[in-house]
């Protein structure tokens, strides 16, 4: 690699580092320009050895093992972004060789070190130091993140992306945009459904991420991971998740459990309260206005929302349908302290919450009682008729 420090266009920032490759397209279109987004080809056809000839601009291709450890196209050979290789990618072209682009041309492109770097983007406005740019699969420029976003897990998609880096120029139109080329500034682990980065056979008790933090403080709030997400767009939504967790189960055999998402609060002391009114939640979900009116007269609204959707096709009911399938499963220790209800409604006010309450309704045959308190200290009984 080598430091750059100008060419013909203008300044360049002096951390900008290059790198000589082969261009090596999959498929035809679409001529090579600079500023153009490139990855390494990791295909097995591809992974070549290079050696001297004088009749082919200097080098011939031969394949080897994988194994050995050569100097190879993974390392030296570049292609359009593809849906597999995306996350291999190389840098931006800086400058094009004596073949002007064609197949087999050796080309300079900057490497994603953090530098600033002039690259084409397809987008037509960008914000100086906020907008975020993306390599995107099967196009030569960089633009929005966006991605294939399947109802469930097991679709496989045809459209990805990966960050790269944020806009340093504010343009009214698609075109060349200097551009902060650091994709480390993103969380980004394996590509779309049947790219995704694997966990080697054999592995047992495997953590891939972690935070282990310890809060010293004595005042105050912690928190150990925070996202905060504004939908500002008229018309957007995200009914598929803000932040989505899935775990998918293909094997054909599987462990005791499978749980999906885990939150455990732990109270590991022995000493009294600070004040009157603690509270310890394994999970809180929030639904709130706050200092605003908006019109919810045609919405459903709710802080916690579940669906069971346990089908073969899309209409049909399984064949071995659990032996005990639940909207909600609770367990108690057996050996240690009971909770005194099964639901505990309070608010803020007088107001009883999410029923009518009754203290002198007659019980019906068969019927189940459900004891919950109240805001005003007064315990009622919700009944409700078994089949």
């Amino acid at each position: 690699m080598s430091k750059i420090v100008s060419m013909s266009s203008g300044a360049i920032d002096p951390i900008a580092q290059t790198k000589r490759v082969f261009w090596r397209p999959a498929t035809t279109g679409t001529a090579l320009r600079t500023g153009d987004p490139v990855c390494y080809k990791l295909d097995a056809v591809d992974h070549k050895e290079r050696t001297v000839d004088p009749t082919h601009l200097g080098l011939t291709e031969d394949t080897y093992a994988e194994g050995s450890q050569e100097m190879t196209g993974r390392l030296f050979s570049v292609e359009e972004p593809l849906i597999d290789n995306i996350d291999a990618f190389a840098g931006i072209v800086k400058s094009l060789g004596p073949k002007a682009g064609a197949d087999g041309d050796m080309i300079e492109i900057f490497v994603p070190n953090g530098a600033i770097v002039p690259a084409n983007v397809v987008l037509t406005a960008t914000v100086a130091g906020r907008t975020i740019l993306a390599v995107m699969v099967g196009t030569r420029t960089l633009g929005s993140p966006t991605s294939d976003i399947p109802s469930f897990g097991s679709t496989a998609g045809t459209n990805d992306t990966k960050a790269v880096g944020i806009a340093m120029e504010t343009l009214a139109a698609a075109g060349m945009c200097w551009v902060k080329l650091d994709p480390n500034m993103f969380v980004r682990q394996g590509g779309n459904i049947g790219n995704e980065l694997q966990i080697a056979a054999g592995a047992v008790n495997v953590t891939v991420n972690r935070m282990n933090l310890d809060f010293k403080l004595t005042d105050g709030q912690c928190q150990a991971l925070h996202y905060r997400a504004i939908i500002s767009g008229i018309g957007a939504d995200c009914q598929r998740g803000m932040y989505r967790f899935e775990t998918i189960v293909t094997g054909s055999g599987f462990g005791e459990a499978i749980v999906g998402l885990d939150s455990l609060v732990e109270i590991d002391t022995v000493s009294t309260a600070a004040s009157a009114g603690n509270r310890f939640y394994a999970l809180k979900a929030t639904l709130r206005t706050r200092s605003k009116d908006p019109d919810l007269s045609t919405s459903i609204v709710a802080p916690l929302a579940l669906e069971y959707i346990m089908t073969k096709t899309t209409t049909d009911a399984l064949t071995n349908p659990p032996s005990a399938g639940a909207m909600i499963y609770m367990n108690v220790d057996a050996l240690g302290s009971e909770p005194d209800y099964l639901f505990y409604a309070s608010g803020n006010s007088a107001t009883n919450i999410g029923f009518t309450a009754h203290n002198a309704a007659a019980v019906g045959a068969g019927s189940i009682k459900v004891y919950m308190g109240a805001a005003i200290g007064i315990k009622y009984i919700c009944l409700s008729d078994a089949p």
